[in-house]
């Protein structure tokens, strides 16, 4: 999980304040519902297939896949109507939009963490059932020549058809299945103010040099493409998570609070911690009342120990509070992380061991459960505990830790 959690929380206000917030960020993303919550659209594509460097002059629009692969350069072209995107966003504004993919086969091939896929925007017009690896729109696919005028370079990267820089980068692992999502928010944006011209996008992997291979559904099949829009209030600048950090039974003296990763396993039982601000959390409310929050982070890393079923990872509202970079497995406050040893007393120590004496609520708030291939946003649902926040309960955060820290799982 990323070190730059989310609390999402929504929000009744007063009929004398009705706005309409929400903030996305690294920290704090907030939905008020005087008005109404965020809207959100999906639509299907018009167009997809892929290209083939090693098959450069057939096309592949009927097929019920989009393949790619380091082996021949495969590709993945999409693209949705403009008149459907326009007609769904109406006078809002977009707040995002996802590029939303299913894999249809088990990823290989992918390396120990992944590697990343990219979208970019495409800069040139083409036609799904006459593009290939040398032309938008090959007028004769029978003769195994690129017929075409004009041509585009697909192997050429000073002349690629499509933005150089990515719109966005998704991780894919061995073994990982479902939904992979791409944000082309920006682009989307472009489309709609006129900036850019909607061409689609190309999917393809960051580094094509290195192995890895992966297919998805096409218009063709079953589990068709998605892009999913999500309409409100643009957001404000982003709230950073005050503090977090993780503990390590097996290094029960070291702090990790400048580690820009989260990590929860039986491995030494790793539990990590999260919290939020309590002046920003009271400003931010103000007079309405909170109706939901969902504690969110982030997986990028997976080790596929999971079991065939999966497992619950937990969360649970902390007691106590602890000091980001002097939190330690065995002390809430160390005076001293340097020296491998206990540097604390009274409210400054704790027992992450003792069940009994946890300085957490031993029922969970909230538990979610975790498989291998698990990839990308997981959320825990913390409403209770951020009401009670705002009725005068200490805010010391929630600790993240797996149900049965006896059995394998670990992830980050």
């Amino acid at each position: 999980m990323d070190q730059q959690g989310t609390l999402r929380i929504t929000r009744a206000r007063s009929a004398l304040n009705p706005a309409f917030l929400r903030w996305f960020a690294a920290g704090l993303l907030l939905a008020t519902s005087s008005v109404a919550l965020a809207e959100t659209k999906t639509l299907t594509p018009v167009a997809d297939t892929y290209v083939r460097s090693i098959a450069a002059n057939q096309n592949a629009g009927a097929d019920t896949r989009l393949s790619i692969t380091d082996l021949g350069n495969h590709r993945a072209l999409i693209r949705f109507d403009q008149a459907e995107i326009a007609a769904a966003v109406g006078g809002s504004p977009v707040v995002s939009a996802r590029l939303r993919l299913r894999i249809t086969s088990s990823p290989l091939f992918w390396g120990v963490t992944g590697r990343g896929v990219a979208s970019h925007r495409m800069t040139q017009t083409w036609e799904e059932s006459r593009a290939t690896w040398n032309c938008p729109k090959d007028t004769n696919l029978n003769n195994s020549q690129a017929n075409c005028n004009p041509a585009w370079a697909m192997g050429n990267s000073a002349q690629w058809p499509f933005v150089a820089a990515p719109s966005s980068v998704a991780t894919i692992m061995d073994g990982q299945s479902g939904v992979v999502e791409w944000d082309v928010t920006a682009d989307l944006q472009a489309f709609l103010g006129g900036s850019a011209q909607n061409f689609g996008w190309i999917i393809r992997k960051a580094d094509e040099s290195r192995p890895g291979r992966v297919e998805f559904g096409s218009r063709e099949g079953s589990q068709k493409p998605e892009l999913v829009i999500e309409l409100g209030a643009p957001p404000p600048s982003p709230v950073p998570v005050v503090y977090d950090a993780y503990l390590r039974e097996g290094s029960p003296n070291q702090n990790t609070g400048a580690e820009v990763s989260l990590q929860v396993s039986n491995l030494a039982n790793h539990r990590s911690l999260v919290a939020f601000d309590q002046q920003w959390l009271a400003t931010t409310v103000g007079a309405g009342s909170v109706t939901a929050a969902k504690l969110r982070l982030q997986i990028i890393y997976n080790a596929n120990n999971w079991g065939s079923a999966g497992r619950d990872v937990a969360v649970h509202r902390m007691t106590g509070a602890w000091p980001e970079f002097n939190v330690t497995w065995n002390c809430a406050n160390d005076s001293n992380t340097q020296n491998s040893s206990a540097d604390c007393s009274g409210a400054n120590a704790w027992s992450m061991s003792n069940a009994s004496l946890w300085p957490f609520v031993a029922t969970p708030s909230a538990t979610l459960l975790h498989q291998d291939g698990q990839i990308g946003v997981v959320e825990w649902d913390v409403t209770n505990d951020v009401k009670a926040f705002m009725q005068g309960t200490a805010n010391h955060g929630w600790i993240i830790k797996k149900v049965d820290e006896s059995k394998s799982g670990f992830v980050r």
